[in-house]
Parts: C-alpha cells; structure tokens; sequence
C-alpha cells in the first residue's frame, strides 16, 4: 500500500492489470501545420519511454504498449471533425478480441473558443464509443510543456481504468462495506456556472 495513489501506483504497480490484448492509437488532426503530428510523436515518445526515463506508460500500469500505427486516424475537416472521424472509422477492421484506446489529440484547450472544445470532445468520444474504442484526451500542447512528467501519472490511471484495470484500492481497516462516490465538477463560463 502506499500513502498517494501515484507513489503507490509507481512503487506497488496496479491492483489489477487487465489480461486482455489492448491496443493503443492516435486521433489527431492535420490540416495545414505539423503542430498536430509533431505532438502525436512526442506523446507517443512519452507514454512509450516516459520523460527522462520516468513514468512510462507501462512503468506506471505494467499495461504492455503496443500501437496499433495502421488505426491512426488523421482529421482533416475540422468543421465537421465528428462526421470525418466517422468515416474513418468506418473503414477500420476491428479485432472483436481486442480492447481499443485512442489517445485523441485535442486542437483546443478546455475552455477555449467559447464551447468548440466541449462539441468537440464530445462528438470525438461519441463516435470513438459506437466503435467500442474508449479514448483519453490531451491537449496537443502539453507533450511538449517541461511540467508533461507531471501529467503522465494521471493519463496512466486513467487509462488504466479505462481498458479496464484497477490502478489502486482503499484500504478499509475497519471491514465495514461502505461506498465511497467520487464527484468532480466542470465550470462552464458559457453558462455562468
């Protein structure tokens, strides 16, 4: 057991680490600039190596890294991105046997352009569901900030979690069955709340 769920995480391992064969690949968008490419290399770079030989993706949750290179997906319409990722998609051979993650390289920050990031976010992660491929999003930015090393622990629980492992437990002393819920909260300033 550990005192934070990263040291734990990082000293420990996992509590459970998934069995099924997973495969990881990337959704970005290209249209004119590398900014896009350069982050999908340096992202992959990170969860593969982790920065400065620390907190790889696999270091983190002994979940193998394997790419699948042949489902990336590269958008190009970013006035209709849900529609082209679709079509994309659809295109794909999928492995009923294999768990899918997409890491989705988001264009915009949380909070800019004025709700494009949440249609976005949203219509990306809708039409990645109806292909049963769960997905995590990080801002094209951050593979290059210095402060990445930092954002690391959290995509690995995360993504953990979301191809169905359980990155930690609480300890519970006492053997009582209580619930304990999480809840996390999003500011709109769109709507003032």
């Amino acid at each position: 057991t550990g005192i934070s769920p990263f040291s734990g995480l990082n000293q420990f391992g996992p509590y459970y680490v998934p069995t099924s064969r997973i495969r990881f690949l990337f959704v970005y968008f290209r249209v004119t600039k590398d900014d896009q490419l350069i982050a999908r290399n340096k992202l992959e770079e990170a969860l593969r190596n982790g920065i400065n030989g620390r907190n790889s993706l696999m270091s983190l949750t002994r979940v193998p890294f394997q790419m699948d290179e042949s489902h990336d997906i590269c958008l190009t319409n970013t006035a209709q991105p849900a529609a082209d990722l679709r079509q994309k998609l659809a295109d794909l051979t999928l492995d009923k046997d294999t768990t899918y993650l997409a890491f989705y390289i988001s264009p915009f920050k949380e909070g800019e352009y004025e709700g494009r990031y949440d249609y976005f976010y949203a219509q990306i992660k809708e039409a990645l569901l109806e292909r049963n491929i769960q997905s995590q999003v990080i801002n094209y930015k951050n593979p290059s900030s210095n402060a990445f090393t930092y954002h690391l622990p959290n995509i690995a629980i995360a993504t953990l979690a979301k191809v169905g492992g359980v990155p930690f437990t609480l300890a519970n002393p006492t053997g009582s069955n209580d619930l304990i819920i999480g809840v996390g909260a999003h500011l709109s300033k769109k709507k003032g709340i």
